[in-house]
């Protein structure tokens, strides 16, 4: 092939090394053309085109929680001579830098159901190698995320000095605010009782009074009858701790009312005082551990189930 123009078209028909080489001739006085030695040459090779491919896709770690992220990594080729271009997707969750050959999942927008169930997904994560010719290939991976519901709690219920009774307040706790959400299954009800230091007995006979605070609490969410709930007791543990103070408090509201209580019955209303006075309330998924606070919480025995009434 050749031209006498200064730009050359070259289109090879198979691979191999060309040598390109550039001659000019110019015209002299007599209006002959002379020709001027060659003046340069340039070494081509030409190779076999080949088709971009995605050898593999990782992701690290390959199993994660829910809310924590995965690092992507693509290894593709195209031909020596075509440049290629990554972009990542995934079947849920969010990607970003995806058009590069690492990327990170994160999972925080993966879907799971709402409530205290367990659950598990397979996100794919696929990068799309694609050269200049327009040409691609393709690589997934998998990355297994574990849905593992929080713990709640609710604001704790507390008692007037030397009582037991559970005011309106904490019946508005139980009743309202933790009995609705005790409905999903996946969710077990766990009750911690305390007592402050001035309640102490002074004698050699340890206080009741956590148990008892404890006890009164359950039997308002599984009465059944009256004002109580109707909770399945099999899915309430308990524990008292007496004096023992180690989760933070978090009195309800109407628990700290310092207004007068004429006309209420005794530990109807309590004071900010009486904040070490409570019984603790949660809902902790099934399957998961408790917190270290009351790890040793347990069913109630039944015959202590069969005592319980409805307080009135």
């Amino acid at each position: 092939m050749g031209g006498n123009s200064p730009e050359l078209t070259f289109t090879p028909e198979r691979a191999g090394n060309y040598m390109i080489e550039l001659e000019v001739e110019s015209p002299n006085t007599t209006g002959m053309p002379v020709r001027v030695a060659k003046s340069n040459s340039l070494a081509l090779n030409v190779q076999e085109y080949k088709a971009p491919t995605a050898a593999s896709c990782t992701a690290t770690p390959a199993a994660l929680q829910y809310g924590q992220t995965a690092s992507l990594n693509a290894q593709g080729t195209g031909s020596a001579c075509s440049t290629i271009a990554f972009q990542w997707t995934a079947t849920e969750g969010t990607i970003s830098n995806g058009t590069s050959a690492n990327a990170t999942l994160d999972t925080k927008s993966v879907r799971f159901e709402q409530g205290g169930k367990i659950q598990s997904k397979t996100v794919t994560a696929t990068a799309k190698v694609t050269d200049d010719r327009g040409q691609s290939a393709s690589c997934s991976t998998a990355i297994k995320v574990d849905y593992i519901p929080q713990a709640i709690r609710f604001s704790d219920v507390v008692f007037g000095k030397n009582g037991s009774r559970v005011n309106n307040c904490g019946k508005r706790i139980l009743l309202e605010e933790l009995a609705p959400k005790a409905a999903d299954p996946d969710y077990d009800i766990v009750l911690i009782g305390h007592i402050d230091q001035d309640e102490v007995s002074k004698t050699k006979k340890p206080s009741t009074l956590d148990m008892q605070r404890v006890l009164n609490a359950v039997a308002v969410l599984t009465g059944g009858t009256g004002t109580c709930a109707k909770v399945d007791a099999a899915r309430v543990k308990v524990d008292w701790t007496g004096t023992e103070q180690i989760s933070d408090m978090q009195p309800g509201l109407c628990g700290t009312s310092t207004r007068t209580a004429a006309d209420e019955r005794s530990s109807s209303k309590v004071s900010t005082a009486d904040q070490n006075r409570r019984v603790e309330v949660w809902l902790v998924p099934k399957g998961t551990k408790l917190p270290a606070a009351f790890k040793n919480a347990k069913p109630l025995p039944a015959k202590e189930l069969k005592k319980l009434g409805c307080p009135k």
